[in-house]
């Protein structure tokens, strides 16, 4: 509900107001009708305030005497009736008063300064001041006016509520954007609930294989030490379930990422030092010396070729061969130098294989005998997977 009420301005001027019906109290000593009008802000948002009618009045604003002139349902249609008013006749009449009571107020002030202009002595003379000196606004002007501040009201509309389309684009802008971000975090949500899915899978596998890896290392090999326990273990590997865990065994203790490397660890986890003094790849040396062949133990040497493998490169039945043959030539020299310069074993190995690494092909065929790159082509062509 607004009203339309008229209020004394400052300047002793009459002014009429649309208003929210709860912006107009009553008193309770005077019982007197009193605006609450906020004072301290813009026009444009005062008109703007009062045209929504739902904000609260606050301490702030300024408490002006008013009579209620008119009420109505709406704004627009206060602000109807308040123009309705303004050009109304009873209107005129009013605003002839006031500029008639300026007038009065007006002439008081010059018969004053008359007096006061007078010498000291001279007897008080009444100035005449005729009515039709100063002529009172016609009602022409006042149409004119009025028409002027309606003008100026009705400018002052159109930009409020080109700005209050402005700001609803504003908002419907905004509006829109939120739907994308709302949009983008859905999206989001589904790929983060499908990474955390992987993930848990992910850890589901790794606490399997880790399971698995705990059954495995329940396993356990002491390295050979006669060649009796060689042959047996020969035969052993003749069972499946013992070798899965023979070759699950050396995978996981195994050092190194090429195959010379790991097949190098796995010799020292199979054999001990001293059994590797007494064994030759074909069991004769180039002085006739006798020892125990290491070609004829195909299980073995399988073993040795599964360790060695790597994702990027094979190990071939040459690549065998040739191993063993370097290997088991300097297993005694390997062996005194460890017990003369005690260090950790992988440490000795190291340096061992580098001290007697072949420089050339030329050095091979001369570890068991002179024929020993026709012995090494032969063996490899019948040994098999």
């Amino acid at each position: 509900m607004f009203l339309v009420v008229e209020i004394v301005n400052d300047k002793g001027e009459k002014e009429w107001k649309v208003a929210p019906k709860r912006w107009v109290c009553t008193t309770k000593n005077t019982r007197r009708t009193v605006l609450l009008w906020p004072h301290d802000i813009s026009q444009e948002w005062q008109q703007h305030l009062a045209k929504e009618g739902a904000c609260k009045p606050m301490k702030s604003w300024s408490r002006v005497e008013c009579s209620v002139k008119q009420e109505c349902p709406t704004y627009n249609g206060a602000n109807a009736a308040m123009k309705g008013l303004l050009v109304s006749p009873s209107s005129s009449h009013t605003s002839i008063q006031v500029s008639n009571a300026m007038f009065c107020k007006k002439r008081n002030q010059i018969r004053q300064q008359n007096r006061k202009t007078l010498p000291i002595g001279a007897s008080s003379v009444v100035v005449p001041v005729s009515l039709c000196t100063i002529e009172s606004p016609s009602d022409q002007e006042i149409q004119a006016s009025i028409k002027s501040m309606l003008e100026s009201l009705i400018t002052n509309n159109e930009s409020i509520v080109s700005r209050i389309a402005q700001i609803e684009n504003q908002n419907a802008h905004i509006i829109e954007r939120n739907k994308l971000i709302a949009n983008d975090n859905f999206d989001m949500m589904e790929e983060l609930v499908s990474i955390q899915t992987k993930y848990e899978s992910v850890v589901c596998q790794q606490l399997e294989a880790t399971e698995s890896l705990i059954e495995n290392t329940l396993f356990s090999f002491d390295p050979l030490e006669t060649v009796e326990q060689l042959i047996d273990l020969d035969n052993q590997l003749n069972d499946e379930s013992f070798r899965s865990d023979m070759v699950t065994w050396l995978k996981l203790n195994a050092v190194g990422n090429k195959p010379q490397r790991r097949m190098a660890s796995c010799l020292d986890l199979v054999f001990s030092w001293e059994l590797q003094t007494n064994l030759l790849w074909s069991g004769t040396t180039r002085n006739g010396l006798k020892k125990h062949p290491i070609k004829h133990h195909k299980r073995i040497l399988q073993l040795f070729k599964n360790i060695g493998a790597t994702p990027l490169e094979k190990v071939s039945d040459k690549s065998i061969a040739v191993f063993f043959q370097k290997k088991l030539q300097f297993a005694k020299t390997r062996l005194l130098k460890l017990d003369e310069q005690p260090t950790s074993i992988d440490q000795a190995i190291e340096r061992l294989d580098d001290d007697h690494q072949p420089i050339a092909d030329g050095a091979i065929n001369n570890v068991e005998s002179s024929n020993a790159v026709v012995l090494i082509d032969s063996e490899c062509c019948k040994f098999h997977r």
